[in-house]
């Protein structure tokens, strides 16, 4: 049932695949590639701010992220690709991944980033999101991700920065 809404979904977003957004989607893709994005964001705050709490939260959630995500769901789900599923969808990505499909590890690590920075940069929450659903939808419009995929990438990566990010205000509060 959710195979046949996902296809159904990566099939309607196709017919509107142009060579602008097939440029535009391969760069948020790129962006989301290994949190890089994330991490500039959060250096470049630790060093304007003199904090890097921020930047360690940050890369202990990613790492965290990417061991639930990437390293223990996609090696037990399995799911194949929707662009090596079905030859109905092709792959506008510029480098085509060849590992599995669920959960997207771009939205995982997009929102766990976003989670974490909006908790820390409130007042550019709206910007941290934005840019994480950005990044999350172009491995949809790309055919390198089914919409589930994403759709629970993005939960596992906001439940994972919420936990971590309560976790260490918890412990600067013990501390002090």
């Amino acid at each position: 049932m959710i195979e046949k809404i996902d296809i159904a979904i990566l099939e309607f977003i196709q017919q509107f695949q142009c060579p602008f957004l097939d440029f535009m989607m391969n760069v948020f893709s790129l962006i989301g590639e290994m949190a890089f994005i994330w991490i500039i964001f959060t250096t470049i705050y630790a060093v304007v701010n003199k904090q890097w709490k921020p930047v360690i939260i940050l890369l202990v959630s990613l790492l965290i992220n990417h061991t639930i995500c990437t390293v223990f769901f996609k090696n037990i789900v399995k799911r194949i690709r929707p662009f090596k599923y079905t030859s109905t969808l092709i792959s506008h990505a510029w480098d085509a991944p060849n590992g599995y499909s669920f959960p997207s590890g771009h939205s995982s690590s997009s929102f766990c980033a976003a989670t974490v920075l909006s908790g820390i940069c409130k007042s550019n929450r709206v910007f941290w999101y934005i840019l994480a659903s950005c990044v999350a939808f172009s491995r949809i419009y790309l055919n390198v991700h089914y919409p589930s995929d994403v759709l629970c990438g993005a939960i596992f990566g906001i439940m994972i920065g919420k936990i971590i990010s309560y976790y260490f205000n918890k412990k600067a509060k013990e501390v002090n």
